[in-house]
């Protein structure tokens, strides 16, 4: 049996069930009154019964347009404990008319289901509602407390707790007017203090405007009077745990530095650091016209460093001068580095230019002013004590000046000085090798080459040795020594034909300073013509005078058959020899020739000295 729609006074089943009036537009399925049906299971998908009956959907069971729409229940109220506030929505006060719900009947009705209407207090259990009492979550009723009373209640004082019941306190010192939170206090030394046992918190002032404003942290100070001098303005401190109390770990003061005046406040910054022990200690400090000082409490500089000092970039300074130098020692201005001009560089004392490295790498010692053949180092002395000095370490120590072409061995020896500390010796260097020695007697040893006299005229003096006895010493000067070979000249005769072969016609000569030693030997095929002064010449070097009996030699031709003796001389400035013989007056007559000869012979030596 289906029903399609019902309408009446409801729906009675055998066990005195009655449920109002029923609207439906369908029922799926059966309704069987023949066995107790339960209508206890009402859900989102009908009402269902323990054995099967269904009536529609949640809209399938709605309220009628009277009160009378649920009238009464007939049997076990029990039967309804599965009905839950949702399947009856719009329930209120006025269709429950008569009886009573006990409260476990109601368990789980929102209050959200009751959306109109009133509930006598009758229907809440027991217990009256007046101004005294309220019924509390638990169903019981609590009496109303006592008021609260707000001692100095005045506008913008925030309220604390006194210790007594219903009694708040108004704090004239702690204000806030919606805009600004003033705490004043007079007798505690942390008037604001802030505790958190979070970890990483900050104190943050955050200022969001688009103007150019600042937002920040100020620290006022006032005194009754003008602020005097040498008073604090203010200190900010870092403080540690020590398992007992807070101590000092490093300091921020401001110092009132000098006496201030009406908006004049002068101070200075100190800043303190502890290094380990129970109090800090000064570490910088900024003085009131700007001067750092660091480990200095009285700067006298714009940085004021006592102590060693590091810097990884760079420290540029002004031009400076020799009286004011860019880099100088404090109360010395006139002693230091400047920079006299364009990648320039200078050292001064006393307000002197003592150094200098020029643009082009040229560097002058001694304020040496003006341009030398070689200028990359040039040092003037002041006095006749200047100079260079290199200090060895040790008596076995070698010292170098050295003259290099190369990098490595033998270009970077190529040439230079040394000093022997070992055998005192000094030696010189040229083409990477050691050529000559002073040695410490005084010896001058040249190890492999030659003692060259560059200088026509010079030599070497002996003039320290002492003169030879009876005096006459006209030259102690060794500046020449010569060995060669000449062709001798024959004079007399008007041709002179020696043998062909060096052998029959060759000169030698030895020259030691001013001293000529000459060998000839000639041997002729034949002499013929002209009848002149006998004589040999041609020897290399000219007599610096006029020179006698200086011959041991031989003219093999009959002209020199004399009856008295032989005498080769030789004049001044001349390169020859002539043949004179005494004659019988006691003085010297020449030896002319007075035929042709042949197969005739001459050879002799003879010494003479030179200019």
């Amino acid at each position: 049996m289906a029903f399609t729609r019902v309408r009446g006074p409801g729906i009675t089943t055998d066990d005195n069930y009655r449920v109002g009036v029923i609207t439906a537009t369908k029922f799926v399925g059966p309704i069987e009154t023949t066995t107790d049906s339960d209508f206890t299971n009402i859900s989102v998908s009908g009402i269902g019964t323990i054995d099967g009956v269904k009536i529609g959907d949640p809209a399938g069971i709605v309220t009628s347009t009277t009160p009378a729409g649920i009238v009464t229940y007939y049997g076990d109220a029990s039967k309804l404990t599965g009905l839950t506030a949702g399947q009856i929505p719009n329930l209120n006060g006025a269709k429950i008319a008569t009886g009573t719900v006990v409260a476990a009947r109601i368990d789980n009705l929102a209050a959200s289901k009751i959306t109109s209407g009133t509930v006598a207090t009758a229907r809440l259990g027991s217990g009256t509602a007046n101004n005294g009492v309220f019924l509390r979550g638990d169903q019981s009723w609590q009496a109303v407390p006592p008021g609260t009373t707000i001692n100095s209640n005045t506008n913008n004082y925030l309220i604390t707790g006194t210790g007594t019941a219903n009694t708040l306190q108004g704090e004239s010192n702690l204000t806030f007017d919606g805009n600004q939170l003033s705490v004043t206090t007079g007798n505690s030394a942390n008037p604001l203090f802030v505790n958190s046992t979070y970890g990483n918190t900050k104190l943050i002032v955050r200022e969001t405007t688009n103007g150019n404003t600042n937002a920040g942290i100020q620290i006022q100070k006032r005194h009754s009077s003008l602020h005097p001098a040498n008073h604090w303005y203010g200190d900010i401190s870092f403080l540690g745990w020590d398992g007992s109390g807070y101590h000092r770990a490093a300091l921020i003061e401001c110092v009132a530095e000098g006496t201030p005046a009406n908006d004049n406040m002068p101070g200075n910054l100190i800043f303190s650091t502890n290094p380990g022990q129970a109090s800090q200690v000064e570490a910088l400090r900024i003085s009131k016209t700007g001067l750092v000082g660091i480990n200095q409490s009285t700067p006298t500089e714009r940085l004021h460093v006592v102590g060693n000092a590091i810097v990884t970039g760079m420290i540029m300074a002004g031009d400076g001068t020799t009286s004011n130098c860019a880099y100088a020692n404090n109360g010395d201005n006139n002693t230091g580095m400047y920079f006299p001009a364009a990648d320039n560089v200078s050292l001064s004392t006393g307000g002197t230019q003592r150094f200098l490295i020029e643009s082009n790498g040229i560097v002058k010692i001694g304020n040496s002013v003006g341009n030398y053949y070689s200028n990359d180092l040039v040092l003037k002395c002041a006095g006749n004590a200047g100079g260079i000095t290199i200090a060895s370490n040790g008596t076995s120590d070698a010292n170098f000046i050295n003259f290099a072409d190369a990098t490595s061995s033998p270009g970077y020896l190529a040439g230079g000085i040394k000093y022997r500390h070992d055998t005192d010796a000094f030696i010189i260097r040229a083409g990477h090798e050691e050529k000559v020695e002073v040695q410490t007697s005084g010896n001058l040893k040249i190890n492999d080459g030659d003692l060259v006299i560059g200088t026509s005229g010079h030599g070497i003096d002996f003039s320290a040795t002492a003169d030879g006895a009876g005096g006459g010493m006209w030259n102690e000067k060794l500046s020449d020594y010569e060995t060669g070979t000449f062709t001798p000249v024959t004079y007399g005769w008007g041709t002179a034909t020696p043998y062909s072969g060096s052998s029959y016609n060759s000169g030698w000569y030895v020259r030691v300073g001013a001293i000529v030693h000459v060998g000839w030997k000639i041997y002729y095929n034949g002499l013929s013509g002209s009848n002149s002064h006998i004589g040999v010449g041609g020897f290399p070097f000219n007599s610096a005078g006029n020179h006698g009996s200086i011959a041991a030699a031989r003219f093999d031709v009959p002209e020199t058959a004399v009856t008295y003796d032989l005498i080769f001389y030789m004049g001044s400035s001349d390169n020859k020899v002539w043949l004179y013989q005494k004659n019988s007056s006691g003085g010297i007559s020449a030896i002319n020739s007075s035929g042709n000869r042949s197969n005739c012979w001459t050879f002799g030596q003879v010494t003479y000295y030179v200019t």
